[in-house]
């Protein structure tokens, strides 16, 4: 939903410099289980990625992908810290989301289909290094081998399932987010918080994922928001009993405004206002 105090305007928002994010990336992982390097080039204001997977066989690895969208650190920022990506790659639909943090990129690789004949949607979550001369990389990185189990919703219920609140009380963000079951996913309810009071987001679908290599699924969901002026993308997880959110926010009319990621975190409170789970 719009921002009534928000000025609206046909300007673009703030340009975001993509030169943090350039360069030639390896997995920190000897065996990958999914993407073995990214090359990332600038584009004037943009990027183009090129992943090289742990099974491609030829050099030009999935090809180039060109940037969505880039984001800062904050809505006055000009540094990228974190894109998404987009392509089809053997008419598989694969997005990347990734993200700078202390010196290693990030990134969680989606594959949004679910596969033929098969019960899941892929994703992998995967940390990368700059590569520097004296740090090369190897030459050979053979795959991990991939054990995944299909999701059900009872393990959806137990590792999403309920109401969660923010832990940071203060702030401008996210106040709390709760799920619910459907047949093929689940639904994601966001109260948000402006200036003055939590705002109702509303209710969007979400997809569930299971990760490459993991015993224990599902692990990951993936939303979307459209609230008017801002583009909200988002994928979540629990650790340690604690969920993570990591927030891509993309301002669609603003005026020198940068698009920006961050994470918000939430506790289970034990209030549960989804009826199954």
């Amino acid at each position: 939903m719009p921002d009534p105090g928000r000025p609206t305007s046909t300007n673009d928002a703030r340009r975001i410099d993509p030169t943090a994010l350039q360069g030639d990336w390896i997995n920190t992982e000897s065996s990958p289980r999914r993407l073995a390097r990214i090359l990332i080039e600038g584009r004037s204001d943009a990027i183009a990625v090129r992943p090289l997977g742990v099974e491609d066989r030829a050099p030009e690895g999935m090809g180039w992908f060109d940037s969505r969208a880039l984001y800062a650190s904050s809505s006055t920022g000009g540094d990228a810290v974190a894109f998404i990506v987009e392509r089809d790659v053997d008419s598989m639909p694969v997005e990347l989301q990734a993200n700078l943090s202390k010196g290693l990129l990030i990134v969680s690789s989606f594959q949004t289909r679910p596969l033929s004949g098969g019960p899941e949607r892929r994703f992998a979550r995967e940390f990368f290094r700059r590569v520097n001369s004296e740090f090369p990389g190897p030459a050979d990185m053979s795959p991990k081998e991939s054990v995944v189990r299909p999701h059900s919703s009872s393990s959806a219920a137990s590792t999403f399932g309920g109401f969660w609140r923010n832990t940071n009380t203060t702030g401008s963000g996210i106040v709390s987010v709760s799920f619910a079951p459907t047949d093929d996913g689940g639904t994601l309810c966001v109260k948000g918080r402006d200036r003055s009071d939590a705002n109702d987001w509303g209710t969007t679908t979400i997809e569930i994922y299971n990760e490459i290599g993991a015993l224990v699924e599902p692990a990951k969901i993936k939303a979307r928001y459209d609230l008017g002026s801002v583009d909200v993308q988002l994928h979540g997880w629990v650790k340690q009993g604690v969920l993570v959110l990591a927030l891509f926010r993309r301002f669609k009319n603003a005026i020198g405004e940068s698009s920006y990621f961050d994470r918000e975190f939430f506790c289970r409170t034990g209030e549960h206002t989804n009826g199954d789970w």
